[in-house]
């Protein structure tokens, strides 16, 4: 039994290593609870990350995290809320899943409640069994150390941990040897970190903030300490992934996945002591700061790029091309990002948090207000209309606001069933309006409508006509596109699938004034004809075509 386990687990690696040698990226997604998840950063005072929100910045570009952890989640509630389910559809042959639960499926809330050695372990064997089914590489985690010491007669404490998690430890470990899995022992690794700093100095790692006294979830400094101590173990077990390992002292980013959110807090924070490496990872920041210290060596990923926010803001910014982008998971992007297209879009602007322009860069749905997070984001068709439509002369604003599984009758004007679709889209809008011309709409949605052809119709007309209105230009261009014409619904009763539904997309030019429409035909599934999805190279395709009859109706 122990040469089968060995022998399969050799199998595992040098199957993960032909993921690389296809020469594309894999995905590492994460599925967890929220010591693993990504944190907000909307108020950039927020200090809390989850581990798997740092783990991109140890990784090469070679690597796409792609972090589906959330708070309070259990085994059983990942799989109840189906976030488990959207994980799997997005799973290709040669991604990895990290898994890592424990903290929730210990308590008592019968939502949560798992048992070790019945539940729990089912549920685990449900993940590597699944992530297998797609060609994935499952990796198992038991949870993380809570920094609990132990006290003495005295009151005082002790270099000893409690221990707060009990079998729950051992459900991952017995799957992966029963499973064949690679199982990283991550309680030992914070275990022994947390133990050797000691009581006090242990503190640094986590949530003890102000009033708050949080022994369970890390601060950015324990969390970039974790993944980078998580990261290295799976190198040793999984050479392929070791070898996409980038190690430097500290990482700035934009989006929380480093230690600074700017090159210029960086170079003011770090100690002048000796030599350091720092990482800048894709994004767009403010001026870049000069440095004369040569002991301090910057990398900067490809996508990033420099210069002041309040400089664009001057001139190219009140004479923008403005296009309203709107839609479910297509226009959302769900085609895999890879380095060839994160690049900085030249002569194009996206609408950010903020309300304000700042240089375009993929995913380019991650502002999006109604979005399903960060995680989801991948390539949609903005990105190609984009590289279509800017020039020096006529740079252009995107206002990206899709949201992945949406249906018409969420977005259509004081819907009963709402999640704001509307509103945002009118409101982030008119705020885009005071750096430009809103030009058009480019509107992909309709899988989650796909059978209801004639009342579809009804709500498009109406929506667009409320758009329309509601932004002060009645005549505004839109252009729809059609959905994926491979019968992915499998509906035995609808032998047609989507035809009927494309159809009546590619009539809607007679019966919408001012809008076109654009094909489908010959574009490719992201996985395969069971999926919605376009994959990376259709969606450049369906951008292109978007632009294509975008400019045809402008020159009218």
């Amino acid at each position: 039994m122990v040469m089968k386990t060995k022998l399969l687990l050799i199998a595992i690696i040098l199957f993960s290593t032909s993921s690389f040698i296809s020469n594309r990226p894999v995905t590492v997604f994460m599925i967890g609870d929220s010591t693993m998840a990504n944190r907000s950063i909307q108020n950039k005072n927020n200090k809390e990350r989850g581990w798997g929100m740092m783990l991109a910045g140890c990784l090469t570009d070679r690597v796409i995290v792609d972090n589906h952890a959330a708070s309070g989640r259990s085994t059983k509630s990942f799989i109840n809320e189906k976030r488990w389910e959207r994980v799997l559809d997005r799973i290709q042959p040669g991604d990895y899943v990290f898994i890592q639960f424990g903290h929730n499926d210990e308590k008592e809330d019968p939502k949560l409640h798992t048992e070790p050695g019945t539940t729990f372990d089912d549920n685990l064997r449900k993940f590597v069994a699944e992530t297998r089914s797609k060609g994935g590489i499952p990796v198992l985690f038991n949870s993380m150390v809570r920094r609990k010491f132990y006290c003495n007669e005295n009151g005082l404490y002790t270099d000893s941990l409690i221990d707060t998690h009990g079998d729950y430890l051992l459900s991952p470990k017995r799957i992966a040897e029963e499973k064949g899995v690679v199982f990283i022992d991550m309680n030992k690794i914070t275990h022994d970190l947390v133990k050797q700093m000691g009581p006090e100095k242990s503190k640094e790692l986590f949530m003890w903030v102000g009033k708050r006294k949080d022994d369970t979830h890390l601060n950015i400094k324990g969390a970039r300490i974790v993944a980078s101590l998580a990261i290295e173990e799976v190198g040793k077990k999984i050479p392929a992934l070791g070898k996409e390992i980038r190690r430097y002292d500290y990482v700035v980013a934009t989006d929380g996945s480093g230690e600074f959110f700017t090159l210029e807090e960086a170079l003011e924070m770090i100690p002048l002591k000796g030599k350091c490496t720092v990482l800048v990872r894709s994004g767009q920041y403010g001026p870049k700061p000069p440095f004369v210290n040569k002991k301090i060596k910057i990398t900067e990923e490809k996508g990033v790029s420099w210069g002041s926010s309040a400089a664009h803001a001057e001139k190219p910014l009140k004479n923008l091309d403005l296009y309203l982008c709107v839609g479910q998971s297509n226009m959302a992007g769900r085609g895999k990002l890879s380095p060839e297209v994160m690049d900085t879009l030249r002569n194009v602007y996206l609408l950010n948090a903020e309300d304000k322009f700042e240089p375009a860069v993929n995913p380019l749905n991650r502002y999006s207000t109604i979005g399903k997070g960060l995680g989801w984001q991948q390539l949609g068709p903005a990105y190609g209309f984009a590289k279509e439509m800017a020039t020096k002369k006529h740079p252009i604003g995107l206002i990206v606001n899709a949201r992945g599984g949406s249906s018409i009758r969420s977005w259509v004007k004081n819907a009963r069933q709402s999640g704001g679709y509307y509103n945002e889209a009118v409101r982030r809008t008119k705020e885009a309006m005071k750096y430009g011309t809103l030009k058009a709409i480019i509107w992909h949605q309709g899988e989650a409508d796909c059978h209801h052809s004639e009342a579809y119709r009804e709500k498009i007309t109406q929506l667009m006509t409320d758009l329309r209105n509601d932004l002060g230009i009645p005549d505004l261009p839109v252009v729809v596109g059609q959905i994926a014409q491979w019968n992915w619904t499998r509906k035995p009763h609808i032998p047609e699938g989507t035809k009927p539904f494309n159809d009546m997309i590619k009539e809607i030019p007679a019966f919408l004034p001012h809008s076109a429409c654009v094909s489908s035909e010959g574009l490719t599934p992201l996985k395969d004809e069971t999926d919605p999805h376009f994959d990376a190279a259709s969606q450049i395709i369906l951008g292109r075509r978007y632009a294509k009859e975008v400019k045809k109706l402008i020159k009218k």
